[in-house]
């Protein structure tokens, strides 16, 4: 088990270093919140939505926030897999047009949006 701080923090530079040979940052995707008490395990409709740009602060005691965006593979992009970034500080999971994709943790901030994704296609996402 890796443990020395020496070698961890090497890890994360290498990391950050190699991270945008790895990827390309296609822009942010705007979203909207929605908070709830209840639970759901899909995006819930007919709720009440809310503009939540980047730094928006939620929650609260045993609170839910869901939030969605759409957005448009952009022109130019090659095709092939498109991979989506989320800090969201805990466990999330996220949907892809209606799909459930992959859960968001600390060890996975990336998760694969779609495997074939082609310019000009729009993606639904939540989380």
């Amino acid at each position: 088990m890796l443990t020395d701080r020496k070698i961890l923090s090497k890890l994360d530079k290498i990391e950050h270093r190699y991270e945008r040979l790895r990827f390309v940052d296609l822009g942010a995707i705007e979203m909207e919140l929605w908070q709830t008490k209840e639970h759901f395990r899909s995006e819930p409709e007919g709720a009440k939505w809310k503009p939540a740009p980047i730094g928006t602060k939620w929650g609260g005691s045993w609170v839910t926030g869901w939030f969605r965006g759409d957005a448009v593979v952009p022109k130019g992009f090659p095709g092939g897999k498109l991979m989506l970034r989320a800090e969201t500080g805990g466990e999330t999971l996220l949907f892809v047009n209606g799909k459930t994709m992959g859960v968001f943790d600390g060890n996975h901030p990336v998760l694969l949006a779609k495997l074939d994704a082609k310019a000009g296609q729009k993606l639904h996402i939540a989380l």
